[in-house]
């Protein structure tokens, strides 16, 4: 498992778990946006050289998320997720 900041470019991976317990607006926000577990996302793309922002398709959205909210949704690879 690993942060979804830490992600490659155009893998597909699976939600383990949003790591939000004190902010519950941005854990509902999150959620409803379908940041849920076992939810398939795809990395669609990056902030070059600084990695500021990332851009993930997600329930066939795409979605835009700030460096500190992508350090805070654990991921795993598809290929190793039941």
């Amino acid at each position: 498992m690993q942060l979804l900041q830490n992600a490659k470019l155009g893998k597909e991976y699976i939600i383990h778990k949003v790591l939000i317990e004190h902010d519950e607006l941005l854990s509902t926000r999150l959620m409803h946006l379908g940041f849920i577990e076992k939810s398939p996302l795809i990395v669609i793309n990056k902030t070059p050289l600084t990695s500021d922002a990332l851009l993930v398709q997600i329930k066939g959205t795409q979605i835009a998320l700030t460096k500190q909210e992508s350090e805070l949704i654990l991921i795993s690879n598809s290929e190793t997720t039941v």
